[in-house]
């Protein structure tokens, strides 16, 4: 288990032929692992995570074939063209013994907007008022000079991050490019400070006003009733001098997998986890529920290491 960046990936953790998936709220699947698997030889696949190769998708070290899939990149139609290895999608399609074809492709990321400060040592910097850790394993685009996040000008450039948001709110970038045209803002976190009246909710630093935004699809706002959700915010008008957001859509997010799914991986920080009893525990990675039995065999580290971070 891969405990020095915090991320654990379901697959890596749990050895499941199979995974069982009931539908959660907003759509989010809810996983639940035993020992056994479904042990079906075909059916549906879906995976959530870090693109590791290409040849096809390699997601999360799991390959799936796309010649006949549709891209969805930046919310908009692409091509497999348009995806960087380090940029984080959302696979849903099927697998047949060892195959697995990708139906859909999706990417987004964690943040798009202006580059706020960047720290001297070059290992994180703030977007949007979102606080970004960059290591090692961090790809950066070649459109930043010398691939240096030191190269990008504080207060002018803007730019795409990809990556896992962790519980505290701060982001785990796998992919950085710089944005030279078609900027949204937009950023996907857990709220906080929710205030209905003011029409207004933070995420990170960033304060999000939705006075004037689409929110058909969220829960009526009632006091501070939306904090400690997921959610997706765009709009057109970012005020760097007050780091506030002003909303055109405020919408609840989710990884896009389908509803019920025979195989299923998902990658990310845990945002919430419960006590272990033997081998039991529900725990969520990012916004996906999982539960472990008794009979869950675990890979790489013991069901004690499940905790936030």
């Amino acid at each position: 288990m891969n405990t020095s960046r915090w991320i654990i990936s379901l697959g890596a953790i749990m050895l499941a032929a199979g995974l069982l998936a009931a539908c959660g709220s907003d759509g989010a699947p809810s996983v639940s692992a035993s020992g056994s698997g479904s042990g079906a030889a075909s059916g549906s696949a879906s995976a959530s995570g870090t693109i590791t190769g290409f040849g096809s998708v390699i997601v999360n070290g799991k390959k799936f074939e796309t010649a006949s899939s549709t891209f969805t990149v930046d919310g908009l139609s692409g091509s497999q063209q348009d995806l960087k290895l380090g940029m984080t999608v959302t696979v849903n399609g099927s697998f047949n013994g060892d195959q697995r074809s990708a139906r859909t492709v999706l990417q987004k990321d964690a943040v798009e907007g202006l580059v706020q400060s960047v720290a001297a040592d070059g290992l994180s910097l703030v977007v949007m008022g979102q606080t970004v850790f960059v290591d090692s394993t961090t790809l950066i685009d070649d459109n930043i000079p010398g691939r240096n996040l030191l190269n990008l000008i504080a207060g002018t450039d803007h730019v795409e991050v990809n990556g896992h948001i962790r519980p505290n709110g701060i982001i785990q970038a796998t992919y950085i490019e710089r944005k030279l045209v078609n900027v949204t803002p937009e950023v996907r976190g857990f709220v906080s400070n929710h205030a209905s009246g003011s029409a207004t909710f933070r995420i990170g630093n960033l304060t999000v006003n939705y006075g004037g935004a689409d929110i058909s699809d969220m829960p009526v706002p009632n006091g501070n009733n939306w904090d400690g959700l997921f959610l997706e915010s765009k709009g057109t008008n970012f005020v760097s001098a007050s780091t506030t957001l002003i909303a055109t859509t405020v919408e609840p997010e989710n990884q896009a997998v389908g509803q019920v799914i025979d195989e299923f991986e998902v990658e990310g920080f845990v945002t919430q986890a419960g006590t272990p009893n033997g081998n039991s525990i529900e725990f969520t990675i990012g916004t996906t529920p999982v539960s472990t039995t008794d009979n869950t065999e675990f890979r790489g580290g013991t069901v004690d290491e499940i905790v936030l971070g």
